[in-house]
């Protein structure tokens, strides 16, 4: 790629675009990354990195509806990929949506059981929901799997004033 103007490779054309929509979102040309993207799903429609590049790009233009859409491709093409539930979660949760994120991030531990990321962000879902009862496990598995995550400590020491 060169400077500021990055261009896509010829060799896997779906990936080019793909790799291309990345770069421009990086750069925060988020119009010509949904292009980009775009065009990656279309010449590979079982992509689903590309659909959720794609929904992280909607995301960020506002179009909320079109991400959410998205989101749910990748994940229907991909539903055992725990980082797919996870961005799904995150989307969830950043539209105000704790009870769906919660879902996600519990599926995304099953999927991939040495997250304690996916431990965490369904502990916080939970709170968010006041299942102070059913966070703290998640919390607590978190912290014996990532013992450096303050947040989670945070967490778990609220749990424990609230039960």
């Amino acid at each position: 790629m060169t400077g500021s103007q990055p261009q896509a490779s010829p060799a896997d054309p779906a990936e080019a675009q793909n790799d291309l929509g990345i770069a421009l979102a990086r750069q925060g040309r988020n119009a010509e990354a949904e292009q980009a993207l775009r065009r990656a799903v279309a010449m590979r429609p079982a992509h689903a990195g590309g659909w959720n590049n794609l929904a992280n790009v909607l995301r960020r233009l506002g179009r909320l509806d079109d991400a959410e859409r998205a989101h749910l491709t990748a994940v229907a093409l991909a539903p055992d990929d725990g980082e797919l539930h996870m961005a799904l979660g995150h989307f969830w949760r950043q539209c105000g949506r704790a009870a769906q994120a919660a879902a996600a991030y519990g599926h995304a531990a099953r999927l991939s059981p040495s997250s304690a990321e996916a431990r965490r962000c369904l502990g916080e879902a939970l709170l968010e929901l006041g299942r102070v009862a059913e966070a703290l496990p998640a919390l607590e598995k978190a912290a014996a799997m990532a013992p450096g995550m303050p947040q989670v400590h945070m967490g778990i020491g609220y749990c424990h004033r609230q039960l």
